[in-house]
C-alpha cells in the first residue's frame, strides 16, 4: 500500500473556509456533527463495512463510501462526489432527502456501471450519507484534504490504478480542488454544474444582501479552484470535462467557460459541454456516464455527441410516467447505447 504517512498536504496555497454568511440568517435545518467518536478512531470507524478512516494534518474523519456491483477485475474507477445539502426544514426532511438522493445516485451509477463495464465509487462528504463530520463546515480546505485522503486510501483498498473524478454542483468544486492534490492516476475529471470562482460568487451574494464585502478579504477565507489552477500539474493526456447549463442559477456558466479557458492556458486538456440540466442545475445524469466513457477512452467528439443525444432522450421522457427518478428528482432514461465505445451507434 502506498503510504500516506497519515497526512495529506494540499498542493499550492492552502485554501481556507468557504463562508456561510449567506445562510446565517436562515432558519434551515443543519444536521450538526455526527459520528464524532468514529471520526477519531480507526478501529471504531472501520468496524463497519464501507467506511475508511482518513487522518490528515488538519484532523481525521470516518468517510463512508459505496461501490457499484460487478467489474471488480477492472483497475479503474470513477470516484463521484455529490452536492451540498439543500435547504431542509427539519430532521425528518433531512433523512428523507438523504434516502432519496442515496437511492437515486446508486441506481444511476449502477446503471452506467453495467452499461460501460466501469466501477463507480461514491465518496460521502463529511457529515452526510454515513460519514462523520459536520456538513455545516463544508467547502473548507479540510473537506478537500479529507476526501483527497479517502480517494488515495481507496485506490489501494479497491485495487485501482487509475481514476476519474466526477462531481455535481459543489461536489464538482471539490473535485476541481482535488486536482491540486496530484492524486495518483487521475486520467479524467468530469465537473457537473460546478462553481469554480467562489470568491466572485460570494461577493455577488453579499453585495445583493447589502453586506460589507471586500474581495481581498474573501480570497483569504475561501477555497477558490480558479485561484489554484497553477497547483494542477499540466497533463495533456488527462481530460477535464466541464458540464454546465447557460441558465444555471447557482453556478455561473461564464465562470465555467473562464475556468476551462484558464485550464487550457495552463497546459491542461479541457472541454466544456453545454447541457440543459434538470432545473438548470442538476447535471449528474450527464456527469456520471461521461466520466465512465472518458475512463474507457471514448474520444472527446464522441462524448460530446453522445451527451447531446442523451439530452434529447431526457426531453422525450418528460412526458412519460414509466421512468424512475434520479438523484436530482427528475426522470432518468434507460441507459442509452451512445457512450459505449463498442456500440455501432456511437458515431462522430
Amino acid at each position: 500500500m502506498r503510504s500516506l504517512g497519515r497526512t495529506i498536504i494540499l498542493a499550492g496555497a492552502v485554501c481556507a473556509a468557504l463562508s456561510v454568511a449567506a445562510y446565517a440568517a436562515s432558519k434551515r435545518y443543519w444536521p450538526g456533527p455526527v459520528l464524532t467518536a468514529e471520526g477519531k478512531s480507526q478501529a471504531l470507524c472501520e468496524s463497519v463495512p464501507n467506511r475508511i478512516f482518513v487522518a490528515t494534518t488538519v484532523g481525521s474523519e470516518c468517510i463512508a463510501y459505496w461501490t457499484t456491483k460487478g467489474n471488480e477485475q477492472r483497475r479503474q474507477a470513477v470516484f463521484f462526489i455529490d452536492s451540498d445539502l439543500p435547504p431542509v426544514a427539519d430532521q425528518a426532511a433531512f433523512q428523507e432527502h438523504m434516502h432519496k438522493t442515496e437511492d437515486g445516485i446508486e441506481k444511476l451509477m449502477q446503471k452506467w456501471a453495467d452499461k460501460l463495464h466501469v466501477r463507480y465509487v461514491y465518496l460521502a462528504r463529511p457529515g452526510l450519507h454515513g460519514s462523520s463530520g459536520n456538513h455545516k463546515d463544508r467547502m473548507k480546505a479540510r473537506e478537500t484534504m479529507i476526501l483527497g485522503g479517502a480517494a488515495k486510501l481507496l485506490e489501494d483498498r479497491l485495487g485501482v490504478d487509475s481514476i476519474a473524478l466526477a462531481g455535481q454542483s459543489r461536489g464538482s468544486t471539490i473535485a476541481a480542488s482535488l486536482l491540486t492534490l496530484k492524486l495518483h492516476g487521475v486520467n479524467c475529471a468530469v465537473l457537473g454544474s460546478g462553481a469554480f470562482e467562489i470568491v466572485n460568487l460570494e461577493y455577488d451574494v453579499r453585495a445583493k444582501g447589502h453586506q460589507p464585502v471586500d474581495k481581498a478579504a474573501l480570497r483569504k477565507i475561501m477555497c477558490d479552484p480558479s485561484a489554484h489552477i497553477d497547483g494542477i500539474e499540466p497533463d495533456a493526456t488527462r481530460r477535464i470535462f466541464v458540464i454546465g447549463d447557460r441558465e444555471d442559477p447557482k453556478a455561473a456558466f461564464p465562470q465555467q467557460t473562464h475556468f476551462v479557458e484558464s485550464l487550457k492556458t495552463a497546459g491542461n486538456h479541457a472541454v466544456q459541454i453545454e447541457v440543459e440540466a434538470y432545473h438548470h442545475h442538476g447535471a449528474a445524469r450527464y456527469a456520471v456516464p461521461t466520466a465512465g466513457a472518458c475512463l474507457n477512452g471514448l474520444p472527446d467528439n464522441k462524448i460530446v455527441t453522445a451527451v447531446a443525444k442523451m439530452q434529447q432522450e431526457h426531453k422525450q421522457l418528460r412526458v412519460s410516467d414509466s421512468v424512475e427518478d434520479d438523484a436530482e428528482g427528475g426522470p432518468t432514461a434507460q441507459a442509452p447505447v451512445t457512450l459505449d465505445p463498442e456500440d455501432p451507434n456511437t458515431t462522430e
